[in-house]
């Protein structure tokens, strides 16, 4: 079998036959599965507007059309999903293929993206019309007054149906969630559209609000605020975060230290199967020492692996829950709920999703906890916020933002984070003990992994005496040949400090070591290795 592959963005080539690498889901200006973006958001623009005829003959919210429109949604994905084995996706070679695993790639038919833009629209006009009207029920709306708006929202969507088409951009259809009650209803929905005051003094603010939020874990995380967990891959922290839903369940403090108030949890993974969590839950409970009783009925887990949900979508299922029923809701793997589209290294976009979480959290009068990895490399140079892969927005959006980093010591993390809320928080060391992390005090927090880049690894050079004298310098950052300042100083940051390097640079020079070299009259100085003077015979 002969074995290709395609520089073309967002496509692979695959034992000859072209596949999109993503399922292309979501509003974009530019798409990766060959489909034409006009043709895309006609028929987003078709969905939509089929479905919302259908729904102008509604007298209350259709569950079962709204179920029927999520199931296309998801068996529109399961069609354009085609499974290729490991080997022919990374262009293994034949002769390498025997000791390769039998395993699977996930890549999608191109052109797929037209199919799923108009099951896209359908879902999105069942699923948002039915949140609107829950909503406005309620703030005691009136079916029949919520019917009222229906004809405006309606012709609204036809208009923009039949409007000009920008391939560059997609424009949002109307919602009808997004108008005022006629004014013969708006006395049964006084709530509905509150008038925010624009500004208020720093005396009524004070007055409105004298304390802070009740915490719900001690110097981290308060009612209504949301915390990042970061770390790289496979460290543990679905592990940490199950010691801390049993920690909140049961009103222990989480890692011995962190007082929490009790209340019940809720655990929403995407990546684990629910015979999984099973499994794990008693585990951590049985390391605690914590009885089954005291933590089974108050922990509560919603298990969507397969289930194709972002964080916008779940903007239903968090509406239906009723505020105050949860203390902390945790989100596992925050990367699997961003929604199709999205780019995870875009400030807006992340900025935005951030904007959901907040609102979740203050209608839900609970925390959030998102677990997230960290990017690849080493991270011991960066600061707190600068952990976690993506956008710096994740970082600065959240209350909190907690990071796990591996010491230097086999087996053990240095914990830290960076808060809004509460005084700066120490780091701390935490040791693994399967199947949690406990304190370890007796280790110096200071003391993180330093990996070494592979290029230095293999470097020849002899490692440098134990002191810096202007000779090893010059021998070791000058030698090579005329150089600017700017490129010895660089070369000399891996062992040096800046004022160090520049110190002995500058006895070099003094000492008659190096000498400056200017190769034109235009040119920057450089630097070079003094020559010695000649001696006669």
């Amino acid at each position: 079998m002969t074995v290709a592959r395609n520089d073309e963005f967002g496509i692979i080539v695959v034992a000859g036959q072209r596949f999109a690498r993503w399922y292309d889901d979501g509003p974009s200006p530019r798409r990766f599965d060959g489909s034409d973006q006009v043709d895309v958001e006609r028929a987003f623009r078709r969905g939509f507007m089929e479905a919302a005829r259908e729904i102008a003959a509604w007298n209350e919210p259709d569950d079962d059309a709204c179920e029927a429109a999520w199931a296309a949604r998801r068996s529109t994905y399961a069609m354009a999903l085609v499974r290729v084995p490991s080997a022919d996706y990374f262009a293994i070679a034949e002769s390498d293929r025997g000791t390769y695993p039998d395993s699977d790639q996930i890549v999608y038919r191109l052109g797929h993206a037209v199919a799923a833009a108009e099951a896209r629209g359908r879902d999105q006009a069942t699923a948002m019309t039915r949140d609107a009207w829950l909503r406005f029920r309620k703030h005691g709306a009136s079916d029949d007054s919520i019917k009222q708006l229906v004809p405006i929202w309606l012709a609204e969507a036809e208009e923009w149906t039949s409007s000009d088409i920008d391939p560059a951009r997609s424009t949002c259809p109307p919602f009808l969630g997004d108008y005022v009650p006629p004014e013969e209803a708006a006395a049964s929905l006084p709530e509905a559209v509150p008038t925010p005051a624009p500004f208020v003094s720093a005396r009524q603010l004070m007055a409105t609000c004298p304390a802070l939020r009740p915490p719900v874990i001690d110097g981290l995380l308060r009612e209504g605020e949301t915390m990042n967990v970061i770390a790289s891959p496979k460290t543990g922290k679905s592990w940490l975060v199950l010691d801390l839903a049993i920690a909140v369940a049961t009103g222990r403090p989480w890692l011995g230290r962190f007082a929490t108030v009790a209340g019940d949890v809720l655990i929403i993974d995407n990546e684990l199967h629910g015979e999984t969590s099973a499994n794990r839950i008693p585990k951590v409970a049985k390391a605690r020492g914590i009885g089954t009783d005291e933590f089974a009925d108050s922990v509560f887990i919603r298990n969507l692996r397969g289930g194709l949900q972002d964080i916008v979508s779940l903007g239903s299922f968090f509406r239906d829950i009723e505020p105050g029923r949860f203390r902390l809701i945790v989100l596992d793997a925050f990367y699997r709920f961003l929604p199709a589209g999205t780019d995870e290294n875009a400030n807006a976009d992340m900025a935005s999703l951030y904007n959901h979480i907040d609102r979740y959290a203050a209608d839900l009068g609970c925390a959030f906890v998102l677990i997230h990895h960290s990017s690849k490399g080493n991270q011991s140079g960066k600061s707190v916020t600068d952990v976690g892969a993506g956008a710096g927005s994740q970082s600065r959006a959240t209350d909190a933002h907690l990071v796990l980093r591996p010491h230097e010591e086999s087996d053990v993390v240095v914990l830290e984070a960076a808060v809004r809320s509460w005084p700066p928080l120490d780091p701390v060391c935490l040791r693994w003990a399967f199947p949690v992390w406990d304190m370890a005090d007796d280790l110096d927090a200071k003391r993180l992994k330093v990996e070494s880049s592979r290029r230095r690894q293999r470097s020849e050079r002899p490692p440098p005496p134990e002191d810096w004298t202007p000779e090893r310098f010059v021998s070791a950052f000058v030698s090579g040949g005329p150089a600017l300042r700017d490129e010895i100083l660089l070369a000399a940051s891996k062992d040096l400090s800046h004022a160090q390097a520049t110190r002995l640079l500058k006895l070099a020079e003094a000492r008659g070591l190096v000498q400056r070299f200017q190769p034109g009259p235009s040119e920057r100085v450089r630097f070079v290795v003094a020559r010695k003077p000649e001696t006669g015979p």
